[in-house]
């Protein structure tokens, strides 16, 4: 209870600097109306003003929009600087999927799991299977068929887990068949679907924690030597220091699942979810607030000090750039403080 009324007291609070803004125009409105319709020349006052309103709007305009482009440069530069970052990172994961799609590709599947997995239950994804795990979640009746079936077993999950980093769409994926680095990056939603659904964590749970249990199924020595050779070669490009002292085996394929899940992954959604981000509220927040400056104390001044079309487009001037300039300067703080928090 207590925690909902927080929640509750710090979206009023929020509200308050809007609140009193509200307020504050409407008393400004409503006194300046009064007085042009009981006050004797009360319009050439306001006219008089007009300069005034025009310069303060156009000057606090001026600078909000000032710093919003440096603001934009700024973002530009760093998003520029951590692309290197980013790069690397995808190519660490195009290595991965490479060694990846040579496992599937291999002879180190017992008779049936291709069978079962491409034919029987072709169209199921490890995204469905996993789904059955999660907590209120709506797994498929072919998902449910699957884990009930005879035929079941845990390397069926491995081979169908592994085709997750498969695009099966692209008829050729240059990502996967070059010793060269591909200039093809991955969305934000696909990779944080892997690290969602524990994708890669196989290659750990099968060669490693359980390799005991499933090494007599797997056909190791039957792996063609020259897709050996590219795994190894694909690893070492992954990372030399980790990878220099191990022949192709079960240890190599364990710890580069440890570091797909581990490293590879969240490093790379990290980096991706700043290069996809838009710009910061308090952009958004002072771009509205240059808007209605500009609108309101700029534009409108100057439209009636040409045509001189009604005293009552100064009280609206004056108004809305007094109320503009208050909201801004109760609300400026708060709006930092929430900002600064990460």
């Amino acid at each position: 209870m207590k925690n909902k009324l927080k929640k509750l007291w710090k979206k009023f609070a929020r509200t308050i600097p809007l609140i009193l803004t509200i307020i504050v125009f409407i008393i400004l409105f409503w006194t300046l109306t009064y007085k042009l319709c009981n006050t004797e020349n009360f319009s050439e006052i306001l006219a008089e003003n007009r300069t005034d309103i025009l310069t303060i709007s156009g000057l606090i305009a001026g600078l909000i929009i000032a710093y919003l482009t440096a603001k934009v440069l700024q973002i530009r530069q760093e998003k520029i600087a951590r692309l290197p970052e980013l790069t690397e990172q995808t190519q660490k994961l195009h290595k991965c999927r490479s060694v990846i799609d040579k496992l599937i590709h291999s002879r180190i599947w017992p008779d049936g799991v291709r069978h079962l997995i491409d034919k029987k239950y072709k169209g199921l994804t490890h995204f469905d299977v996993r789904e059955i795990v999660f907590v209120d979640s709506n797994p498929t009746e072919q998902a449910k068929e699957f884990i009930n079936d005879k035929e079941y077993s845990g390397l069926a999950c491995l081979y169908l887990e592994l085709k997750s980093f498969k695009f099966d769409q692209y008829p050729f994926d240059h990502t996967l068949f070059t010793e060269f680095d591909v200039p093809l990056y991955y969305s934000s939603d696909i990779v944080q679907k892997w690290i969602d659904y524990d994708c890669g964590n196989g290659l750990w749970y099968y060669f490693d924690h359980k390799y005991a249990v499933y090494k007599d199924s797997m056909n190791m020595e039957d792996i063609y030597i020259g897709y050996k050779e590219e795994m190894k070669d694909n690893c070492l490009r992954i990372d030399q220091e980790r990878y220099k002292d191990l022949d192709f085996g079960p240890e190599l394929l364990a710890k580069l699942g440890t570091q797909l899940t581990e490293d590879i992954l969240p490093k790379l959604v990290r980096i991706q979810r700043y290069m996809d981000a838009e710009l910061p509220r308090i952009t958004k927040y002072l771009f509205v607030i240059a808007g209605l400056l500009i609108v309101f104390g700029v534009s409108m001044p100057l439209i009636n000090n040409v045509y001189a079309i009604s005293p009552i487009l100064d009280i609206i001037s004056i108004s809305v750039v007094v109320a503009t300039s208050f909201y801004l300067l109760v609300s400026f703080y708060g709006f930092m403080k929430r900002e600064i928090r990460i």
